[in-house]
């Protein structure tokens, strides 16, 4: 039995169903938090399109949304995937946005 085990059985069944609703809270929070990004992703892909140029770009990421290129650079990539590799943006989704950001960056997601 491990610690949090032993914690819940001290829980009346009424607690034990709020920590259950909770954890499912923050699972939903995160998934959906993933998918919002991709949402933002396929906004940033359209307007970088609009834009002319890579300084009007970063000004306007920069000045108006408050992102840093490379953020939205993620973002942008966290879209394509969720069309192109909807198995890993579905693994991502799981992992929520605090596990998933540092593999947006790794050298094999660049490609």
């Amino acid at each position: 039995m491990t610690q949090t085990d032993s914690l819940l059985a001290n829980f009346d069944e009424r607690a034990k169903a709020l920590v259950a609703e909770i954890h499912e809270i923050k699972r939903t929070l995160s998934r959906q938090s993933v998918e919002l990004l991709a949402r933002m992703g396929e906004r940033l892909a359209t307007l970088k399109g609009r834009l002319k140029g890579e300084k009007q770009w970063e000004g306007v990421l920069r000045q108006h949304l408050h992102i840093s290129p490379v953020a939205a650079n993620n973002y942008i990539r966290l879209h394509e995937w969720s069309k192109t590799k909807p198995g890993l943006f579905d693994r991502l989704k799981e992992m929520g946005v605090g596990k998933a950001r540092p593999l947006l960056a790794l050298p094999w997601a660049q490609s």
